[in-house]
């Protein structure tokens, strides 16, 4: 679920093009050799900027969606508040929560440097 303000963002026509040409430009990047496409180094620059761009786009609206459910877990409005057993079923879900989101952010920057390694032939 997404907050109101980033769903009236996310409803525009400039962004909803944004977001499809990054997409476009992202299927390129990835199957160009598939698709028998001799690409200009710059146009495959610009290729990959547009790309990052809108995944750096999607991860600031990933960011803004999930910071208003962490205030509110945060704040235990939802909960007992002298209550061990839930604090403790809180502390732990934070930390299966935390764990399983730091493996998956190194495994997205590992795979994002194998992609490029690779896109360049270093």
């Amino acid at each position: 679920m997404v907050p109101d303000n980033i769903a009236k963002i996310n409803k525009q026509k400039k962004i909803r093009i944004f977001k499809l040409l990054g997409l476009l430009c992202t299927i390129i990047v990835f199957n160009w050799k598939l698709l028998n496409l001799n690409l200009n180094d710059l146009v495959f620059f610009a290729l990959y900027l547009i790309s990052f761009f809108v995944l750096s786009y999607n991860l600031i609206v990933a960011f803004l969606s999930v910071k208003p459910w962490y205030e509110y877990v945060i704040t235990c409005f939802f909960i007992i508040r002298n209550s061990e057993e839930f604090n403790i079923l809180i502390a732990t879900i934070f930390q299966i929560f935390f764990s399983t989101l730091k493996f998956l952010i190194f495994f997205t920057i590992s795979i994002g440097a194998i992609h490029t390694l690779i896109i360049f032939k270093l």
